[in-house]
């Protein structure tokens, strides 16, 4: 059986089509470096696209094929047709020209933990997509949604960035070495951001940008060379799928993948009403519910599933006391710190009818009843102020403060008590 399903006159075809674009053979000219190279492959349509280009077309990218090691940072939650897709089209490739596949995952919370190999072979077979310590992991445990800071992907820098970086501790050992990446024309800005996502002095390269692919293009290759539609590579609550159309279709899918983040997102919003995962006030939840009749159906063991989750797990009751500091600068969001103490466990039913007995000002927010014990006094972002109350949602959030807290939070509750006794 042939590796490659499509025909060579198909092929052929493709490339005579893109003309006057970038031709594999025009590159055939240039001098082969000794250097090893690795390559940072996303799974997705355009790291793909590029892969295939450089294990069809070495000479095309001056190195010799045998030094190509190709690294998969797993963060879990990877969606399974993205694994079927590999599996059945890309890994018999890679193993009939015998490219080392590595694949990394973070071993813990920590930087210290280090990372763990989950498999480094020139025959790969197995996507380990669940990977080892995941993402979803640390923020279910944090009660949060995946977070973006001064347009940097906080995420991608941890789970993929630092991965890959600790594989190179293990790996090169100091040797010069080439970094290529799979970004493509329609995306430079993302090229430039990933240089901040490793703690390397190294130049990264990204073909796709210096020959001007672009999204379709690269999946018109990828369709012409194996006659199939490549997905987009991501995780089931990336923040930036938006609610849109084919993430909807994804979950249709895999329910489980949507039920976890509708999960992950309530309980974030539990602990922050503003928390939602799609960020400017717009929740996954929201999206789901949204759709029309006939798409909401295909969703529907995506929202049982999710009411299902909700009653049969164990519930708490969580204290949340929150500090926001002052910004000069108004427009921006204030800086926070944030106490979280379990008051509570139990049955759904239980955690809840306990909540009506708490004494406090009972506030419904975001779908969460909340019993406030102190409200942020004044909503000025140039002030600092603080808030305090419980709010049930599922277990599996752990307690947390900085150790700078204690004293910041009982300075500034002092300060409230005599600010409203004053008022008086």
């Amino acid at each position: 059986m042939s590796l490659y399903p499509v025909t060579v006159a198909h092929r052929r075809t493709f490339w005579a089509s893109q003309q006057p674009h970038y031709s594999p053979r025009t590159l055939d000219l240039l001098p082969i470096s000794a250097d090893d190279v690795q390559f940072s492959w996303g799974l997705g349509v355009h790291s793909t696209a590029l892969l295939l280009l450089m294990v069809l077309y070495p000479a095309c990218y001056a190195f010799d094929i045998r030094r190509l090691v190709v690294v998969v940072a797993q963060t879990g939650s990877e969606f399974a047709d993205i694994k079927a897709l590999v599996e059945e089209h890309i890994f018999p490739i890679l193993r009939h020209v015998q490219i080392r596949v590595v694949q990394v995952a973070r071993h813990g919370l920590y930087k210290e933990d280090g990372i763990v190999v989950l498999d480094d072979t020139r025959n790969p077979t197995t996507l380990y997509i669940e990977g080892d310590y995941t993402l979803i992991t640390e923020l279910m445990e944090a009660g949060t949604v995946p977070q973006v800071a001064q347009g940097k992907h906080i995420c991608a820098q941890k789970y993929k960035g630092e991965v890959i970086d600790g594989w190179v501790d293990l790996w090169h050992e100091g040797q010069p070495y080439r970094n290529i990446l799979g970004y493509h024309a329609g995306e430079p800005e993302r090229m430039t951001k990933a240089q901040s996502y490793t703690t390397r002095v190294i130049a990264h390269e990204s073909p796709l940008i210096e020959m001007g692919w672009g999204h379709q293009m690269c999946l018109d290759f990828i369709w012409h060379l194996m006659g199939v539609n490549w997905v987009k590579s991501l995780c089931s609550y990336c923040p930036f799928a938006g609610g849109r159309q084919f993430i909807l279709d994804r979950y249709a899918a895999e329910p489980e993948r949507g039920i976890e983040a509708l999960l992950m997102e309530y309980c974030a919003m539990a602990l922050n009403g503003n928390m939602t995962l799609f960020g400017s006030g717009k929740s996954l939840y929201d999206s789901v519910l949204a759709q029309d009749t006939r798409i909401v159906g295909s969703l529907e063991s995506v929202i049982n599933g999710f009411s299902q989750r909700l009653d049969t797990r164990e519930w708490s009751i969580y204290r949340i006391q929150r500090i926001y500091y002052e910004r000069p600068d108004r427009k921006k969001r204030p800086m926070t710190d944030r106490n979280v103490e379990i008051v509570l466990r139990g049955s759904r039913q239980d955690v809840v009818q306990a909540m009506g007995r708490m004494i406090g000002e009972h506030v419904e927010d975001a779908g969460h009843l909340r019993v406030y014990t102190r409200r942020r006094a004044v909503p000025d972002r140039s002030k600092t102020t603080i808030e305090e109350f419980c709010v049930a949602a599922p277990s599996g959030i752990v307690e947390k403060q900085k150790k700078r807290f204690p004293k910041a939070w009982a300075h500034l509750a002092l300060q409230q008590r005599m600010f409203t006794t004053n008022a008086r």
